[in-house]
């Protein structure tokens, strides 16, 4: 309890009082774990977990209102796959869909832009929209598209790093096509090789090297 300037604001140990606005919708931090923020109206801590407008209006905040991708709780998600504000209780982190670098060429093709929310902040989400940690050092490619070991499109195989981005979610996914074709598929093709024929997966010509293997029509074939 402590003394406070108007009758509707909300107070924090024994000394704070914090402002309540519905109109800007502040979102307080007040400590570290669960309910780390919280947002103050009409004299009242609400959980902002329970009202997506708190979670996603807050000022100076980088919350989402948007599902898990974690396959057990985590935070306050009281499932993997819940929908809550992700951020406001400690072990949630805000992570994207996405690819290093952005656009093509040698994207990743079934990238989507998906939102979701994982317990760590260097994970990266699949095709599933499921949480994968990042890689970073050493690399090794994963089945990543939709589907899993039944897609068949491009990029089937991709790898998972921790950086190309300086948000507060570094990790993306890397196309196998990319870099020297060791580093960062050496489980998919000993090196980058050139194609024997036509219209093979993501290559473009006969000419041009690159990783056998990531992409559905590819195969590696020894002499």
């Amino acid at each position: 309890m402590a003394c406070c300037g108007a009758a509707n604001k909300c107070t924090f140990g024994a000394v704070a009082c914090y402002t309540s606005d519905y109109n800007n919708g502040y979102n307080y931090l007040l400590t570290t774990g669960n309910d780390k923020y919280a947002n103050c109206f009409g004299g009242y801590w609400y959980d902002l977990d329970d009202y997506n407008w708190m979670c996603t209006y807050g000022i100076g905040t980088t919350f989402s209102y948007v599902a898990g991708a974690e396959s057990a709780a985590f935070g306050e998600y009281p499932t993997g796959t819940s929908t809550q504000c992700c951020g406001d209780d400690d072990g949630e982190n805000r992570v994207y869909e996405r690819q290093y670098p952005s656009g093509n060429p040698n994207g990743v093709a079934w990238i989507v832009a998906n939102t979701r929310c994982c317990n760590s902040n260097t994970d990266v989400l699949n095709g599933d929209e499921a949480c994968v940690p990042g890689q970073s050092g050493t690399y090794t490619a994963i089945l990543a598209g939709p589907g899993g070991s039944g897609y068949t499109g491009n990029d089937r195989y991709a790898t998972p790093i921790t950086w190309g981005y300086g948000d507060e979610n570094p990790s993306s996914w890397l196309d196998c096509d990319r870099g020297d074709g060791t580093t960062f598929c050496p489980n998919i093709c000993s090196s980058f090789m050139k194609a024997g024929e036509w219209g093979i997966g993501e290559y473009p010509d006969t000419s041009t090297q690159m990783c056998c293997g990531d992409d559905s029509g590819e195969n590696q074939v020894f002499c």
